[in-house]
């Protein structure tokens, strides 16, 4: 029992010294404590609880703030008002003065040139002449030789908190009495315009004269209201009165990148005076290029890349380039590229040899996009979000039903040019020895079939890799790509049970038909109103006309006898062997004219392909036939994978190990590293007599010495 009291008495004490030494650190903590807050920090301004101070309407004078550490008062003070948050609208009154914009003016008057508009995918010149009407110009800070612009873009740049580098030169522009800018987005849709390198986020106008009366800055679709029946003319909407020195800005994108409907805005018509105004359009990227010709390399780069596919185009007209002064030649330098002047040049960029072989994609997995999956996601997240707010999409032709007047002239030197390769092809398969593989498309020009082990055929493993070689026709150089032929691509979709409805003809000549081509017995619907589309949902097609019915392809009087390869050989005898060398060249030339008419077309006309077997089908969607037996066919119930499809998926190259002498030795695996490949039309026709063009001998190699079989390996 005194044990036991005498502990409890121990524990007693111990509890009166712990709450004795927490007391003393709580006494501590509040001390110091106390005089850290009390404390001033003589180096921390104390933050303002208003950015603008109040402005006198009767004098209509601003305060200025106090000067930073640059004492560069008249920017530091910038007054504001907020118009508007739908879109993001800041007006700047008294942005510069009376004598900036008169030397502005005085500066732009003799270099005035008519205004245009930025090509939209797949345009060679505008197709909207008279929705811009104004005059103007491009200048850049640098070019003003007073500094004014200088000192405006410098302003700008304060106002927006946004670098300069950011700008794209100055776009002054004078409107006269009756001209207008119809109602339009600054930003680039790039479903319209093809991938961007940057976007318009934001621009600003500068008003450099007033305007009695008209002219004014409007948004129709302030605050979200937007009308889908407006007609992208009426002066609707939040209006903004020019005023000589005042400055307008607003934001044309989201903050999440994306095109802000509300944005949308234009230029009344002038009624009684002259407008003037100096635009800023600020990007998301700097800007890197800056030059005095960007009118001429934009179109030398339209000129360049116009045979190529849409998204790979050049579209932007504001790009920049900076002419090489040192040199009196016409050469265009990128700015943002380094100059080669003074390096040495490599002997593969002056003659390209060793050009990698086309290599064969796996069957196991889907091709790969055209266009990368990441830009096709955003492009279906920003058209649903205007589908989304009832938004119609804009669609040109031939997207919106309509014929571009153009191309169909294209589209009739492509047909006879396609009749022209099926007619020569059959001719030089009377004289050239072609031999096919019985069990995979392997195709060989030459005596004998050559001995490189690489059948992939199901019975390739009884044979080591050989092929099993058979006299070829033309279907085996020329490939035959079918799709079904539609009286109206944006009518009903071709359904499995319906299939049997259509015929089945060469892609390139639907193709062709689509374009504008009438060929008989083949119908196709021409539509002179355009369709409407919400989204992905057309919600006006003009209805839906009775389809003829399909004819028969194999009747010998049917139209489509000419432009098919099915029977050609029996058609066309033999030539003389003096035409040989002749027929080759032109057999060359229309392939080629083929080839680059077809990139030409589906550079507008919509094309899809399967992503895992080779059906085609030419129009805006793919049709439901569930014909897919390769990949996973069982987990898509037989549908086909539908994407844009390329230029080789609608007229193949084909390609074929290239031999330089029809009569020689057989290729064999041993040296297969050192032959080259050509596309089989190219390899018949060069065979035959007919001219290599350029672009096929770097992967033909025919520079290449072949060793014999004992130096193979030797060989570095």
């Amino acid at each position: 029992m005194k044990g036991k009291g005498k502990g409890k008495g121990s524990w007693k004490k111990l509890g009166q010294l712990a709450v004795l030494f927490l007391c003393c650190c709580c006494f501590l903590a509040g001390f110091f404590g106390c005089s850290l807050t009390s404390q001033e920090i003589p180096s921390v301004r104390k933050r303002s609880t208003r950015l603008l101070k109040s402005i006198d309407a009767e004098e209509r004078k601003y305060e200025i703030l106090s000067s930073g550490e640059s004492g560069d008062d008249s920017i530091t003070s910038i007054p504001f008002q907020v118009l508007s948050w739908r879109p993001r609208t800041v007006y700047f009154p008294k942005f510069a003065t009376s004598e900036q914009c008169e030397s502005i003016i005085d500066m732009a008057k003799q270099k005035l040139k008519p205004s245009n508009l930025a090509l939209r995918e797949g345009e060679t010149e505008e197709s909207t002449k008279g929705v811009r009407t104004s005059s103007g110009m491009f200048i850049s800070a640098a070019e003003d030789k007073t500094g004014v612009l200088d000192f405006i873009e410098e302003k700008i740049a304060r106002a927006t908190m946004i670098p300069r580098k950011h700008g794209e030169e100055f776009n002054i522009l004078r409107y006269e009495v009756g001209q207008k800018y119809n109602s339009h987005y600054d930003a680039f849709n790039p479903a319209e315009y093809g991938p961007q390198k940057s976007q318009r986020v934001a621009s600003f106008l500068l008003y450099l004269s007033d305007v009695e009366e008209g002219g004014e800055t409007i948004f129709p679709f302030e605050n979200g209201n937007i009308d889908t029946d407006y007609d992208f003319v009426k002066c609707t909407g939040l209006k903004v009165k020019p005023r000589r020195g005042d400055g307008l800005l607003f934001y044309s994108l989201f903050l999440n990148g994306t095109i802000d409907p509300a944005s949308l805005h234009g230029s009344c018509p002038v009624i009684k005076g002259e407008k003037w105004v100096a635009t800023k359009w600020i990007r998301n990227e700097e800007q890197n290029m800056t030059s005095v010709a960007a009118q001429c390399y934009n179109k030398a780069m339209i000129s360049i890349t116009r045979g190529l596919p849409g998204p790979y185009r050049w579209q932007d007209k504001h790009q920049t380039v900076l002419l090489d002064k040192q040199k009196p030649s016409h050469k265009i330098v990128c700015h943002n590229q380094r100059s080669t002047r003074g390096q040495p040049i490599k002997k593969q960029e002056m003659y390209p040899q060793n050009v990698d072989l086309p290599s064969l994609l796996p069957k196991n997995k889907k091709k790969p996009y055209p266009i990368p999956i990441k830009e096709i996601q955003r492009i279906a997240r920003a058209e649903k979000k205007l589908a989304e707010m009832g938004v119609e999409k804009q669609l040109e032709p031939p997207k919106n039903g309509l014929l571009v007047p153009e191309l169909i002239p294209v589209a009739h030197d492509v047909l006879n040019a396609w009749k022209d390769l099926i007619k020569g092809l059959a001719q030089l398969l009377h004289v050239i020895p072609v031999y096919a593989c019985s069990e995979c498309p392997g195709v060989h020009v030459a005596e004998t079939g050559h001995q490189i082990q690489d059948c992939h055929g199901p019975s390739s493993a009884k044979r080591r890799g050989f092929h099993s070689w058979v006299k070829a026709s033309i279907n085996d150089v020329l490939l035959p790509i079918d799709c079904y032929h539609l009286f109206d691509p944006f009518g009903r979709r071709i359904k499995h049970e319906t299939r049997f409805d259509y015929d089945r003809i060469p892609a390139v000549v639907e193709l062709c038909i689509q374009a504008g081509v009438d060929l008989p017995g083949y119908p196709s619907r021409r539509r002179t109103r355009p369709i409407r589309m919400i989204g992905k949902k057309v919600i006006d097609r003009g209805g839906f006309l009775a389809e003829p019915k399909p004819s028969h392809p194999g009747d010998s009087s049917s139209p489509l006898v000419d432009f098919d390869t099915h029977g050609a050989m029996s058609r066309f005898q033999p030539p003389r062997a003096l035409d040989v060398p002749t027929i080759a060249q032109e057999t060359m030339d229309a392939s080629e004219k083929v080839t680059h008419g077809v990139r030409r077309l589906m550079a507008k006309y919509s094309v899809k392909a399967c992503g895992y077997c080779s059906e085609v089908h030419v129009g805006p969607w793919g049709h439901n036939a569930k014909l897919c037996g390769e990949f996973k066919h069982q987990w898509r119930d037989g549908k086909h994978g539908w994407q844009d499809a390329i230029a080789d998926e609608v007229f193949p190259p084909n390609y074929v190990w290239h031999v330089r002498d029809l009569r020689g030795p057989p290729l064999r695996t041993a040296l297969k590293r050192f032959y080259g490949k050509a596309p089989a039309v190219v390899e018949v026709c060069m065979q035959a007599g007919a001219r290599v063009p350029e672009r096929y001998k770097p992967m033909m190699r025919l520079d290449i010495v072949l060793p014999d079989s004992d130096e193979a390996g030797l060989v570095a």
